[in-house]
């Protein structure tokens, strides 16, 4: 019997036609790797945006409910801009009743073999996947899709692609989380450094592709603080006490090498972490 995978996404309309070569990119990607074969999975891609997105769907999606709320409901900000909360969009999708769910931002264009390549940690035992992308030159944007899938791109330390069981979904701790703001990536991982038993964990893998070669997105202050401030002062209390740091990335390796590469990703903070290898280092103490 074949398992159920939800991949949710949001689409949104957009006049900038650089955003809407990406979601083109990203919708295309997605056709393909349904073709290319799921292993034994079944995969239902699904949407979810506000009514005013009127855009016309790839007919392999399932339009789920629209969003009501945004990020807006939840503070003054400078510009207005309707950025949905991740919370709600997993609400939504898992209702759906999948085995597993993933979630990738629409900037976010998978290779042929992605689907299959998911399957197989799943049935190797995996709870939960985090792949990261890899970047690509802007000035292959309007070039076919072979040629984007044939780079082998440059490795990005940041986090978006997340695929986790049902188990994990039922006790996500997103707080007002916006997506399309840094700090979206840094909830859901750490979500998954707190709730998953297997954790497979890809940063060099040739699996989803950027196009952009930016690491360090542009950062609207007002949407930014406020993600920032949801993370560390609403999620990360509430998924401290799940946290082992062993099973964070680079969790076990040795100890200076696991500093220094904490150090370098922005997604992860070496300041924490040395907090709970000292906690890990006391409890263990007295035991």
């Amino acid at each position: 019997m074949s398992l159920r995978l939800i991949h949710v996404l949001n689409p949104f309309d957009s006049q900038n036609t650089d955003q809407q070569r990406i979601q083109e990119v990203t919708f295309q990607s997605i056709a393909n790797a349904l073709d290319f074969g799921t292993g034994h999975m079944e995969v239902k891609v699904c949407a979810i945006r506000y009514s005013e997105d009127m855009s016309p769907l790839p007919k392999y999606m399932t339009e789920l409910p629209n969003l009501s709320r945004s990020v807006l409901d939840f503070g003054d900000f400078n510009p207005k801009r309707r950025y949905p909360l991740v919370g709600d969009i997993m609400e939504e999708a898992v209702k759906l009743n999948g085995d597993y769910y993933m979630y990738t931002n629409m900037d976010i264009a998978l290779q042929p073999s992605f689907y299959d390549f998911v399957s197989r940690q799943i049935r190797d035992g995996h709870d939960a996947v985090i792949i990261n992308r890899r970047r690509i030159p802007w000035e292959y944007a309007n070039k076919e899709l072979p040629e984007m899938y044939a780079l082998e791109g440059k490795k990005h330390p940041g986090f978006d692609c997340f695929v986790f069981s049902k188990a994990i979904a039922d006790r996500l701790i997103l707080g007002r989380i916006c997506v399309g703001i840094p700090f979206i990536g840094v909830a859901l991982a750490h979500n998954l450094f707190a709730f998953a038993e297997r954790l497979a964990f890809y940063d060099r893998a040739q699996l989803t592709f950027h196009l952009g070669m930016e690491v360090m997105p542009h950062r609207e202050p007002d949407y930014y603080w406020h993600n920032r401030l949801e993370f560390f002062n609403r999620v990360k209390p509430s998924l401290w006490l799940h946290f082992d740091v062993s099973r964070f990335p680079y969790g076990r390796d040795w100890l200076p090498l696991r500093l220094i590469r904490w150090g370098l990703n922005p997604s992860l903070f070496i300041w924490m972490n040395i907090k709970l290898l000292l906690r890990k280092a006391f409890l263990s103490d007295r035991s």
